[in-house]
């Protein structure tokens, strides 16, 4: 062991001198420490190996990298000129996983269940957001509370008279169908009036609704697409399916199936079972766009996968036009949307 001889020699000159002058016996075994550690430094650099050296220079380096990216930023929002730039490596192509499951969209998280004993107490005292919730509990019943129409009605008018919207709009829902209440189409158009003036989508749709079908009041095209409208272009998968209807059929409004089809087809990319189906009645007649029989047998595919019962014969006419080529085609587009366009309802 050579390289010990010069660190040796040195720890011998420095005990050859002695204590130096008013320095205590253990003041003197700290310092001896101090400089025992400091020569056992010397001697790791000394002595050391050259993989040692090297796994020391990339510590060194590692921690210069992480120092210097934890430097503040200047007052221009610019980085300092010598902040390393990270390497970060490319993802992978999506087009190299993607699987048909990669399309299916997401389960929404389960609600927490509703404490009644607590809502109870807090609706009582007036809590308008406890009273919307018990109303909704008690209309359709949970593990914790029987279902009770009265007095989900109950709540909801409590709720409704302070002008909470979805209160209005449940309220509105019971008078329509005539649960909790006597079915009253007058006071049904009044509650989702109020709830769609404070833009509630549910209740512009159902308001359309009454206005196409003259329920509660006087029959009025204008008024029903007035609100179909307001919903539809708000993202209203229901209120698109209906204005499209109301286009596509030409109800005491000029015959539109440009304007059929864009409908149509925003709420059939929502899941809606029924516009997915007329969507494909459009693509085999041409109307509204081109004709396309892969697209028809798609989405009739889809449409029925959804839920819509009511087999269109342009389905088979659709697969009848194409080669084999093509309805492999079909069918695979129909497996992707299956998932991608889940049904929301009909």
């Amino acid at each position: 062991m050579h390289c010990r001889k010069p660190a040796l020699s040195k720890m011998k000159t420095v005990c050859s001198h002695g204590l130096p002058s008013g320095l205590s016996f253990s003041r003197c075994t700290t310092h001896f420490r101090i400089v025992t550690i400091a020569f056992a430094a010397i001697l790791l650099s000394a002595c050391g190996t050259a993989d040692k050296a090297a796994d020391t220079d990339q510590r060194t380096e590692t921690a210069m990298a992480i120092s210097d990216a934890a430097r503040p930023i200047s007052s221009n929002n610019q980085l300092d000129s010598k902040t390393p730039k990270l390497q970060i490596p490319n993802p992978p192509s999506p087009l190299a996983t993607t699987d048909i499951k990669d399309f299916a969209t997401p389960a929404e998280p389960e609600p927490e269940p509703l404490n009644i004993t607590l809502a109870t107490w807090r609706a009582e005292r007036g809590h308008t957001e406890s009273q919307l919730a018990l109303g909704l509990a008690y209309s359709r019943g949970t593990p914790r509370v029987e279902k009770d129409m009265e007095q989900a009605k109950l709540w909801f008018e409590l709720a409704s008279l302070k002008g909470n919207s979805q209160a209005q709009y449940e309220l509105g829902k019971l008078f329509y169908t005539g649960q909790g209440a006597a079915k009253d189409y007058f006071n049904a158009r009044e509650w989702w009036m109020e709830s769609a003036l404070q833009g509630n989508l549910d209740a512009q749709q159902k308001l359309g609704y009454l206005y196409s079908e003259g329920l509660g009041v006087e029959r009025d095209f204008d008024q029903a697409k007035r609100w179909y409208i307001k919903a539809a272009k708000q993202g209203h998968a229901e209120a698109q399916t209906l204005l499209g209807s109301l286009y596509h059929e030409g109800n005491r409004i000029p015959t539109d199936y440009a304007e059929a089809f864009k409908w149509y087809k925003l709420a059939a990319e929502q899941g809606h079972a029924h516009a997915q189906y007329t969507l494909a009645t459009l693509y085999h007649d041409g109307r509204g766009t081109e004709v396309d029989y892969i697209q028809c047998a798609a989405w009739v595919d889809v449409a029925l996968a959804n839920g819509f019962d009511d087999e269109y014969e342009a389905r088979a006419n659709c697969r009848g036009q194409l080669d084999e080529l093509s309805n492999r085609t079909a069918t695979h587009l129909a497996d992707v949307w299956k998932l991608r366009y889940s049904s929301t309802g009909i």
